[in-house]
């Protein structure tokens, strides 16, 4: 059984402009997240929404079959360095059930941002780089790109070479998910299409010293600078009626 979203309303009497999606990592819930968006994000952007799926609890295949909330399995270790070992057709169905949600804010004349953290983080750039649906950007906390033998050709054809913005953070420190895999991630989203990247110009990339398989409040700072950047801070900001 899958829990319905954790929904942190627009705090502005007008209502919310733009929403922010946001997946949660291996293990966790859209509760998990809630206070710090909320602290760090809806605090200082009243006409912003919050949407907070919650992963399905299903078989983990490393975990000997016992169930744990995730958006895709993780059939072995170091998995990720295998593309015949990933979780594809996991990942599709999470990326169908994104896509609705992208659809019903969009419906309803609201701009979004998707992004995640750890297996979120996966989701959201295998998710954002194959829309064809408009986003804002991505916000990519510890996660990574995955197969990358064939993400590319299943990419949206605007994407390569565009100004899409691309929020992508992690810890140096992180054992879970590899420092390595966040550089290799980088250079593909930069890279020109002749050395076997996207080529996207619009890449903020965070480099945390010391930190693990985690966020903090730096990491936090510099995501609502990029959200004012990305949505605007003076319509993120806009609190209605009683701000006047």
């Amino acid at each position: 059984m899958t829990l319905a979203p954790i929904i942190l309303p627009a705090l502005s009497s007008k209502g919310a402009r733009s929403t922010l999606i946001f997946l949660h990592g291996l293990g966790d819930s859209g509760a998990g997240w809630s206070q710090t968006l909320h602290s760090s994000l809806s605090t200082s952007f009243p006409s912003l929404k919050i949407l907070l799926p919650n992963a399905p609890s299903l078989p983990l295949t490393i975990n000997g079959g016992q169930k744990m909330p995730q958006w895709f399995d993780i059939k072995a270790q170091n998995s990720r360095d295998k593309p015949e070992l990933q979780d594809v057709e996991g990942m599709e169905k999470t990326r169908q059930m994104l896509e609705g949600l992208i659809k019903t804010e969009r419906d309803e004349g609201r701009k979004v941002v998707l992004g995640g953290f750890s297996q979120g983080a996966v989701m959201s750039l295998f998710t954002g780089l194959q829309t064809s649906q408009k986003l804002e950007g991505l916000v990519i906390l510890s996660g990574f790109l995955p197969i990358f033998d064939t993400i590319q050709s299943k990419t949206h054809p605007s994407l390569p070479g565009s100004s899409f913005p691309v929020f992508l953070a992690h810890g140096t420190h992180d054992r879970v998910i590899s420092f390595d895999y966040a550089i290799k991630t980088r250079d593909f989203l930069e890279w020109k299409a002749e050395a076997g990247g996207l080529g996207l110009k619009n890449v903020t990339w965070k480099e945390i010293r010391g930190m693990g398989h985690s966020s903090d409040e730096g990491e936090m700072m510099d995501l609502k600078v990029w959200m004012g950047g990305v949505l605007g801070w003076e319509e993120l900001s806009a609190k209605g009626e009683e701000g006047k």
